[in-house]
Parts: structure tokens; C-alpha cells; sequence
């Protein structure tokens, strides 16, 4: 009988050991993984030289899927099918592998976000965030929680991407990656600015983040900042932003333009003439962009006073205080609806907190309605168990006296 019950025992454990989702112990797929944040074109080339990947075990192929998924994306590939990430997707979910787990699901979001599928995106984000709560990994939360942010931002819902640019700064602080937290710091910085918040607050996170960049040595991120603070100290402090910008214009060809609208009101209000006349024949080549247009009629009104044209001047800074006022106008529409959007998602929030606490009364409620049907029970089977001891007491005190008779009737004396 032990004999079985060991048999039993070990055949269990076995059994139990199979169901337990285990990572990749292959030998080939771990040195593409010890490749992948510095090489990510070894990993990828490595992965590639796998013949016939599906048919290698579950966890190998799962494994395989994963980091030949990340490998593409760290070398900023145009992945348009996200059937690959999906097989590590389902085979890590609800498993103890958090991090797999947790990455797969980044990824797909990342994929599904490449693809302008920006809603299912989210919902992959908040899985992905909800499972790496379970790990250490600061800078994996810290990216979802950014493109979290970046979602929202695109969105144009700023109270709830604040929220997670700034959590995602927290987490990019605890891992110390430099680049990441000048990234976040952007973002908090441009915040500020799109809320009309005071200068020496939106140039507080923008420094941190022009510190960070330069550090990091991530020159896209440096000149782009620099164009931002150009921008922002463009009305009041005009040597600076010329300085910031001049700098940006040379290392961004393309934004040239955009740029030169801005540097003509500089040079015009630093009354330096030649360069303003300059930059403004290099604006007139942007016709997109509505938000500089102002700083454009600005310059050329500026130009035409210090010329003497004073009729033109004030032609030109008519037209330059209509397109400001538009533009005004259209960001007074557009926060007016951004507010009535947060508070759609206020409302919501606070109708699922109600949802949440009438679910948990429920659950109370039932908890004590089963414990009041179980103590119920206990007092029935008590009883049952008092009856039915006294049932037995009864028959043995029954058969006792039958037996003390039948032996008294054997005592009798002979006659």
C-alpha cells in the first residue's frame, strides 16, 4: 500500500513539473539573448540561421519568438504582422516567466501601436504593466509606463499622459538610464508649456533633460530640445532663443524652415536686418506650419519699422495678431474639449470605483451569507451527531439491562 501511494506521489510531481512553463535552455537562443541590448543585428542574424524554428520545443520557440521579435524592433525594422510576438504572448501569459511575459506583451503593444492600432495598443500596455509589477525590471515599466503617457498625449487627454510620463521618470531614475529619464523630462517639460505653466518651470525639466541628453550622448534628443527652448524663450528672451535655434537649424535640415520663422523675429527684434530678411525668404517655403506663422508677420513688421514703411508695419502686425488670435482660438478649442474628454474619463473612473466597491459588498455578502450557512450546518450536524449518541447510549443501556435480566434468570435457586 505505501509503495503505491510513493508510485502515486512521484507520478503527481511529474506531472506537475510538465505544467510548469519553463524559459529556453538552448544554447544558441541564450547567446542571441546575451547579444541583444548591445547587437541587436547579431542576435537577429543568429535567430535567422535557426532552420525551421517552429519545430523546436514550446518553450525554445516561444523563446525564439520573443527575442527574434525584440531583435527587429531594437533595429527599428516595419513590422506590420504581430502573429509572431502573439505565440510568446500566449505562451507566457499566466505563467511565473513575468519578465518574458511582461516583455512579450510590450512588444506586441509596440507593434500594434506601429500600426495604428492605438486602442488595442493600450489595452496590451496596461496587461504588460499589470504583469511587470511582479518583477525588478525598472526600465522595461518605465517604457510602458512612457508609451502609456505617449498614448494619452496623442490622444490629447495631458492630465492622464502626465501621470505616466512622470511615473516612467521615477522608474528610468531607479535603473540610472540617463537617456530615458532626458526623454521623460522632455515630455513633463512640453507638459508644462502646453498648460501655459511659468517659464522657470517648463525650462527646469527642459535643462534636465538638455543635461541628460548631452550626457547620455544622444545628440537627436539634445538639438531637438534645444529648437523646444528656442521656441519657448522665443517672445521674451531673444538673444537665447536665436542662440538655441541657430544650432538646431544646422544640425536639422528639414525643420529649416519652421526654424527660420523663428530666427527672423529674433534677428528682427535684435534689429539685426540682413539676417531677419534672410530667414524670413527661407520661412515663406513652410506653408504648414500654422503655430510660427505669427512669429513670420512679426519679423516682417518688425523689418518694415525699421525701415520707416510704419503703414506697412502695421499691415503685418495686424495680419500677425489675427493668425496668433487663430491659433489662440484653436488651442481654446482644443483644451475646452480635452477637458470634456477627461472628464468622460473622470466620470468613468469614478462610475468603476462604484462598480469595484458594489462587487466587493456583494462578495462580502456573500462570503457572509456562506459562513452563516456553514455555521448552520455545523450546529445541524452537531445536533445529528448529539441525537444519534444518545440513539447508541440508549441501545447499549437497552441491550445492558436485557443482558443483567437474562443473567439474573440463570442465578435463580433450583426448587
Amino acid at each position: 500500500m505505501k509503495k503505491r501511494q510513493v508510485i502515486f506521489l512521484v507520478v503527481l510531481c511529474l506531472l506537475f513539473t510538465a505544467c510548469v512553463k519553463q524559459y529556453t535552455n538552448n544554447t544558441v537562443i541564450l547567446k542571441a539573448e546575451s547579444l541583444l541590448m548591445e547587437h541587436p543585428d547579431s542576435t537577429y542574424r543568429i535567430l535567422k540561421l535557426i532552420p525551421q524554428p517552429e519545430q523546436l520545443s514550446t518553450s525554445d520557440y516561444a523563446a525564439w519568438c520573443l527575442l527574434y521579435t525584440h531583435s527587429q524592433f531594437k533595429l527599428y525594422q516595419d513590422i506590420k504582422s504581430d502573429s509572431i510576438i502573439r505565440i510568446s504572448v500566449k505562451y507566457y501569459d499566466n505563467s511565473s516567466l513575468y519578465k518574458q511575459s511582461g516583455t512579450s506583451y510590450y512588444l506586441l503593444d509596440c507593434i500594434l501601436q506601429m500600426n495604428k492600432k492605438d486602442k488595442e495598443a493600450m489595452l496590451a500596455y496596461k496587461k504588460a504593466d499589470d504583469v511587470l509589477k511582479n518583477t525588478g525590471e525598472s526600465d522595461l515599466i518605465g517604457l510602458v509606463k512612457f508609451k502609456i503617457g505617449y498614448l494619452y498625449k496623442m490622444d490629447e487627454t495631458y492630465s492622464q499622459s502626465f501621470i505616466f510620463f512622470k511615473q516612467s521618470l521615477k522608474y528610468f531614475i531607479d535603473s540610472k538610464n540617463i537617456k530615458y529619464q532626458a526623454y521623460a523630462c522632455r515630455e513633463i517639460s512640453e507638459h508644462y508649456f502646453r498648460l501655459n505653466y511659468p517659464t522657470k518651470d517648463i525650462l527646469y525639466y527642459s535643462n534636465r533633460a538638455l543635461k541628460l541628453s548631452y550626457q547620455s550622448g544622444d545628440s537627436l534628443n539634445y538639438y531637438s530640445i534645444l529648437a523646444y527652448q528656442g521656441a519657448v524663450l522665443a517672445n521674451n528672451d531673444y538673444a537665447r532663443s536665436k542662440e538655441y535655434l541657430l544650432k538646431s537649424y544646422r544640425y536639422f535640415p528639414t525643420q529649416r524652415a519652421s526654424y527660420a520663422a523663428l530666427l527672423a523675429q529674433d534677428y528682427a527684434k535684435l534689429h539685426i536686418l540682413d539676417s531677419a530678411k534672410y530667414y524670413l525668404h527661407i520661412s515663406l517655403s513652410d506653408t504648414l506650419e500654422l503655430k510660427y506663422r505669427s512669429g513670420r508677420y512679426f519679423a516682417f513688421a518688425e523689418v518694415a519699422k525699421n525701415e520707416g514703411d510704419f503703414k506697412k508695419a502695421f499691415a503685418y502686425t495686424l495680419i500677425a495678431y489675427y493668425s496668433r488670435d487663430s491659433v489662440f482660438q484653436q488651442t481654446i478649442k482644443s483644451q475646452l474639449y480635452l477637458i470634456d474628454k477627461q472628464y468622460d474619463i473622470g466620470k468613468k473612473e469614478t462610475e468603476i470605483a462604484a462598480l469595484k466597491i458594489s462587487n466587493q459588498q456583494k462578495v462580502i455578502l456573500i462570503a457572509l451569507l456562506t459562513i452563516a450557512v456553514l455555521m448552520i450546518l455545523i450546529f445541524m450536524l452537531g445536533r445529528a451527531v448529539r441525537h444519534k449518541k444518545k440513539q447508541a447510549e440508549y441501545a447499549i443501556e437497552k441491550q445492558r439491562m436485557e443482558f443483567e435480566l437474562i443473567a439474573k434468570s440463570h442465578e435463580c435457586p433450583l426448587k
